[in-house]
């Protein structure tokens, strides 16, 4: 599934090759936030990576801000693609099982790329991606309040909305 681009973009690509040259930079950018870390991320280091210019990531991409910015987007979509590939398995589960596929779902997602998609996760709320956390607890939330509607204990819980959002992140 590809990358549904964004505002943070200088340049949305639309033919196949520049969609795959914003792809590539992505992916450069994740490798290289893996291996040196937050503090030594920067452009020449992604283009490096890439293979490219850094002219060529600058046309698609002011600085290094709106590249993690792009890159928790493109995260946030990918978490919820993988949300709703396990939604059939969610809408069957009794409690246990829903905790459990929710986890292992996100696991198995996380460990696709060798822990660069953790690694960024681990630095969203000092790269400002607020709002990418956001879309996915939204997401999350919704699944969770489906689930509880099927519940009948969960279903007359006092307070059931703050509770559920208390559990929801704490997991």
């Amino acid at each position: 599934k590809m990358f549904v681009y964004n505002s943070h973009m200088r340049k949305v690509p639309v033919q196949a090759r520049s969609r795959a040259m914003v792809e590539r930079i992505l992916e450069a950018a994740s490798v290289v936030l893996h291996r040196d870390g937050i503090q030594s991320f920067g452009t020449r280091s992604v283009a490096d990576q890439a293979r490219i210019s850094v002219g060529s990531l600058y046309q698609y991409f002011a600085d290094k801000d709106s590249l993690l910015q792009a890159m928790g987007e493109r995260l946030s979509q990918r978490i919820q693609v993988q949300l709703t590939e396990v939604l059939p398995s969610l809408s069957r589960a009794n409690s246990r099982d829903f905790i459990r596929i929710l986890i292992e779902s996100m696991i198995d997602m996380l460990d696709r790329d060798g822990g660069r998609d953790l690694t960024l996760i681990r630095h969203w709320k000092a790269l400002n991606l607020s709002q990418d956390v956001g879309s996915v607890e939204r997401v999350l939330m919704q699944y969770v309040e489906m689930f509880a509607n099927t519940q009948p204990l969960l279903r007359s819980m006092p307070d059931r909305q703050r509770t559920l959002y208390i559990c929801m992140n704490a997991v």
